[in-house]
């Protein structure tokens, strides 16, 4: 279920931008190589922000 904020399909544009940059993100990709993840799992990844640089890299 989503954020009762982005319910609204006229705000679904601006949910990157009002969430801001990710700046856990190096963290996670530093944690997949580590792991030598081959496979991530990103429930609830919303829009992708972790989950398609994951897939990327």
């Amino acid at each position: 279920m989503p954020d009762a904020i982005f319910a609204h399909s006229r705000l679904a544009p601006i949910y990157d931008e009002f969430e801001g940059e990710r700046k856990d993100l190096t963290l996670y990709l530093d944690l997949a190589d580590e792991l030598d993840a081959g496979v991530v799992i990103d429930i609830g990844c919303g829009t992708g922000s972790l989950a398609v640089p994951i897939s990327r890299s």
